[in-house]
């Protein structure tokens, strides 16, 4: 290697190749950033030609529009297909697109909502069944150990809400059960049940679901699940305490009721981050970092807890 000190038109010629490497290295970072959008900003949207908008829905890389005629748009990474177009493409599809295998048509029923994780996407529609698309890790599809690059029916029915976290899913029903499936390594899918007040079984391990999974629990024992959410290696559910003759009537009155009637200071919803939430719930949780409790760090638990509500 030539020293700078070696002669002068060497290091001349030297610096100005390295000024020229920082240069352009600079320049690419600021083209780069001119890509996003660090403040909220108006979307570009043509009403006459697409309709009005009526919702919208984000993963953690990509974006869902839904008109008011039901019709569904879509912007985003497709790198393993998640937006539902049938292929992938290397690069993100940066303007919203029509996704007809999201269509009313298509599906049988409009679509109620849309959720996503890392790289799969769930999609629940008003006739309460439950669609999957997106790359096979960890099965958060639900449906088999596959790719899918379209909208592909699960196994569930008579499902009024449905969530996405990292490499899992989960989904309410109208009798108050509620269904995981995916990656469970940090005990997130809840499919280890037990009873608390006993003590976890050493031989208790974690496991995947390639399929739903019935969530049962005596914690959960009398209680209407009314929503779930899914953060990055952890659940929740807002639960309701019901009797069992209730959550046998399919979402009978007296639990509408109760929903409805939730007093002032007390939590009716939930949100959460990759890893952390918001609100009084039940929980699945990696309590390895802390992330739900409020009064001490939880053990890694399979079984749903009360979470402490200030």
């Amino acid at each position: 290697m030539t020293s700078l000190a070696s002669s002068g038109t060497e290091a001349v010629e030297m610096r100005t190749l390295l000024e020229e490497a920082v240069l352009l290295k600079h320049t690419r970072r600021a083209k780069r950033a001119t890509s996003y959008k660090l403040h909220p900003h108006p979307l570009s949207w043509n009403k006459k030609e697409r309709g009005p908008l009526d919702r919208v829905y984000a993963s953690a890389n990509c974006t869902f529009l839904v008109t008011e005629e039901g019709k569904v748009f879509g912007c985003g990474l497709n790198n393993f297909a998640q937006l539902g177009l049938g292929k992938t493409t290397a690069e993100p599809i940066r303007y919203p697109v029509e996704i007809s295998s999201l269509a009313s048509d298509t599906l049988g029923s409009p679509v109620k909502e849309i959720v996503g994780g890392s790289f799969h996407t769930v999609a629940l529609t008003k006739a309460g069944e439950v669609f999957t698309w997106g790359r096979r890790d960890y099965s958060g599809l639900g449906g088999g150990s596959e790719d899918v690059t379209t909208p592909t029916k699960l196994k569930l029915t008579n499902i009024t809400h449905v969530a996405a976290g990292g490499s899992h899913a989960l989904a309410c029903t109208t009798s108050g059960d509620f269904y995981t499936w995916g990656f469970g390594e940090t005990h997130q899918l809840g499919n280890c049940p037990r009873d608390i007040s006993k003590g976890a079984a050493s031989s208790t391990d974690a496991t995947d679901e390639l399929s739903p999974y019935l969530v049962q629990s005596k914690q959960l024992e009398s209680k209407f699940v009314l929503q779930v959410g899914g953060g990055s290696q952890h659940s929740v559910e807002l639960a309701w305490t019901g009797s069992s003759v209730e959550r046998e009537g399919h979402m009978a009155q007296s639990v509408k009721t109760a929903a409805r009637r939730i007093k002032a200071g007390e939590i009716k919803d939930v949100w959460l981050g990759a890893d952390h939430l918001l609100g009084r719930e039940v929980m699945l949780d990696d309590g390895s970092e802390g992330k739900i409790t409020s009064k001490e760090k939880m053990k890694d638990d399979s079984d749903p807890k009360h979470v402490y509500h200030r």
